[in-house]
């Protein structure tokens, strides 16, 4: 329930900066509450979206489409973290899509309200401050990933750094997470299992 759900959101961004939010309730009444199911959509590219989404629970993907419409996924969120379209948050539009992988819950905040908050709190302007770093540093890594790092390589680090959700989706999205086809997954797969029986 929303209910619920914004008592959680409040923990999470209370233990995020270390400290109670003031004007909570003012920030309760605008908050939206949403359950999803498996290939529900919760933003489309090129939609005007100003709100910042917190992931409660499920797993919640993140992907462009090109001109010939194809998928590329930007990145797969999961429970405690947030996302948003920056270029839709500074008045443009949503440069990517976001759509549940499974059951989730999902809050969202408008921005602008955010930002007001922020004009008069120290402690929003921390919470906003430290969201937005998160959102930098995670497309930063994703870059450096593609551009230095070879596909055996980004699975291998995907393993390590997040075994969970290796197990629980599809061999297709963790192909396209890490930029290849299910094909070339499978062929890494085998190698290294391979060159752990040597």
């Amino acid at each position: 329930s929303l209910k619920t759900a914004s008592s959680l959101i409040e923990v999470l961004l209370s233990e995020l900066i270390g400290r109670q939010l003031p004007d909570w309730d003012v920030a309760q009444t605008a908050l939206g509450y949403r359950d999803c199911l498996k290939g529900d959509s919760l933003m489309k590219q090129g939609d005007i979206d100003s709100s910042v989404r917190f992931v409660l629970s499920g797993l919640i993907r993140l992907s462009y489409e090109d001109a010939a419409g194809r998928r590329l996924t930007k990145s797969i969120v999961q429970a405690g973290d947030a996302f948003a379209s920056l270029s839709a948050l500074a008045g443009g539009t949503a440069s990517f899509s976001a759509v549940a992988l499974g059951d989730a819950a999902v809050v969202s905040l408008p921005y602008p309200l955010m930002r007001k908050l922020a004009d008069q709190h120290a402690e929003w302007e921390r919470l906003a401050g430290m969201l937005f770093m998160r959102l930098a540093q995670r497309k930063e890594q994703r870059e450096f990933e593609l551009l230095t790092l070879t596909a055996e390589q980004r699975w291998q680090r995907l393993c390590r750094d997040r075994p969970k959700l290796v197990e629980s989706i599809s061999q297709a999205e963790l192909a396209a997470l890490i930029g290849i086809t299910p094909v070339a997954l499978s062929r890494i797969k085998r190698r290294i299992r391979q060159k752990s029986v040597r």
